[in-house]
């Protein structure tokens, strides 16, 4: 339950939260996540590439699901920035409130990065 008042209090979740994460599944972000549920909040879980199906592929799962939350591991930002991975005009993806990266050392080019998406 602390788990879940932090997300609640830190990352201005409430009942019409939407989640996603892309993170692997041996990360123990997906055992956090799941405390989403104690808030009501919808999670959207992602295995796989991130840069395999499309260059948009991850900027159409927010928009379609209406994401207003996501964590990204540090090194999918780096490796969208390096690529040029970023929504295109197109989308609507003015549902996100918050990006959360973690698992490894966000640098600031790409705290940089995500703040011009």
């Amino acid at each position: 339950m602390a788990v879940a008042n932090a997300y609640h209090i830190n990352f201005d979740c409430d009942r019409d939260s939407n989640w996603f994460s892309a993170s692997p599944v041996g990360w123990a972000s997906w055992t956090i996540n799941v405390t989403l549920f104690f808030l009501g909040n919808t999670l959207v879980l992602f295995e796989g590439s991130p840069y395999y199906v499309s260059p948009t592929h991850m900027w159409d799962i927010i928009q379609k699901h209406k994401i207003s939350h996501v964590f990204f591991p540090a090194s999918v930002i780096d490796e969208f920035q390096k690529r040029g991975y970023v929504p295109t005009d197109k989308h609507d993806i003015s549902s996100l409130r918050l990006v959360l990266a973690g698992g490894s050392v966000v640098k600031p080019a790409s705290y940089d990065f995500i703040m011009k998406i």
